[in-house]
């Protein structure tokens, strides 16, 4: 009975060391199998890389009709950019998957949880929410499926008049994407914390990864409207420190040896929960899709995505990270229209085109 009991024991402290050492083993893997960005991004020959040359010159080429900026990262090093990619830029929704990486690690430290309801979490507004919309819990929140459609700020010019009526969807029925959810979030996290979304995010986001443009002072903000009592949270990131969030994902989660943010959590984050036909699929505030038909590939890819179709693509199965960013302040002074999704797919089909061994 000892015996067992001693091993009982033994067992239950094995499996309260084993996630954080397996986890060490695995950032230590990653450190051996990609290079991370210091200082700066180390930067390769595209012909050194694999990768075509003269294919990405097509693939900037026609991107800098339409985007500001961009970059493709390989192996951790930059193989290619166009445009000012140290200009820190809008990134609107982008917001919602940066915001993502911090309540994993709120998640993972105790301070919340997927199953937590709006009632337990003290969440309410200007226009009160019934009893059955408090009964919607974190991970609805996360996966867009709250069926809570109260007036939000920072609302696209258009979109409000198909919001559904409220009560159409019970909490957790139905996909849609909706800015008081999102806005909502962010309250949830600083109380939580105790600390605002934008001190989180330099905190423990934008000083582990090294971003290079990121000043909070000047790149983060808040908007708010009569409406509701939960703000937007803008932050405007250059392409090259989009490009390391990517990276993070791309790494699951590691970060030079670190856990910045668990791999079940960038997992469970870029899983499709939501599957559309028309559109990417949904996970928690991260998008996913299949490879383009006819690409040759068959792993899943994952985005952050902004208003102006700019994207942080990851592509586990090429090891790569794509980012093409909108200079929308100034595209609005010039009276420039914002790119649409065919200009997307252009530029990312070409740079598909020039990865290795295509012809």
């Amino acid at each position: 009975m000892l015996r067992n009991l001693c091993s009982c024991v033994a067992a239950v402290a094995l499996g309260s060391v084993t996630p954080a050492h397996a986890a060490a083993e695995r950032c230590s893997s990653q450190m051996a199998k990609r290079a991370y960005p210091g200082k700066d991004w180390d930067r390769v020959p595209v012909e050194a890389s694999g990768w075509s040359a003269e294919g990405l010159e097509s693939a900037w080429a026609r991107a800098s009709k339409s985007f500001s900026s961009g970059v493709l990262v390989y192996h951790g090093r930059i193989i290619g950019s166009f445009g000012d990619i140290a200009k820190p830029m809008e990134t609107r929704s982008m917001r919602k998957a940066f915001l993502n990486i911090v309540i994993g690690q709120l998640i993972a430290a105790g301070k919340l949880r997927l199953d937590a309801t709006l009632a337990e979490l003290g969440v309410d507004d200007i226009t009160p929410l019934t009893a059955e919309e408090k009964s919607a819990t974190l991970r609805d929140l996360l996966e867009s499926r709250s069926g809570i459609y109260l007036p939000a700020a920072y609302v696209v010019p258009g979109d409000s008049e198909d919001v559904p009526p409220r009560g159409t969807h019970k909490p957790g029925e139905a996909f849609y994407y909706w800015n008081w959810g999102f806005n909502a979030l962010g309250g949830i996290v600083e109380k939580a914390s105790g600390k605002s979304v934008f001190e989180l995010i330099e905190r423990r986001l934008a000083r582990p990864l090294g971003f290079e443009d990121f000043v909070r002072s000047r790149d983060a903000r808040y908007v708010t409207e009569p409406v509701s009592r939960y703000s937007a949270y803008l932050i405007d990131l250059s392409a090259r420190d989009r490009a390391r969030v990517g990276l993070l994902f791309l790494a699951q989660g590691c970060w030079k040896g670190r856990q910045i943010v668990s791999p079940k959590w960038v997992t469970d984050s870029t899983s499709p929960i939501t599957n559309q036909t028309k559109d990417y699929d949904y996970g928690y505030l991260w998008w996913s899709t299949e490879p383009p038909e006819g690409s040759g590939l068959s792993q899943r890819m994952f985005m952050a995505r902004g208003f102006a179709n700019q994207y942080i693509v990851g592509m586990p199965e090429l090891d790569a990270v794509f980012v093409l960013s909108v200079d929308m302040a100034a595209g609005k002074a010039a009276g420039a229209k914002p790119p649409r999704r065919s200009d997307f797919q252009a530029v990312f089909d070409l740079v598909l085109n020039a990865r290795p061994g295509q012809r």
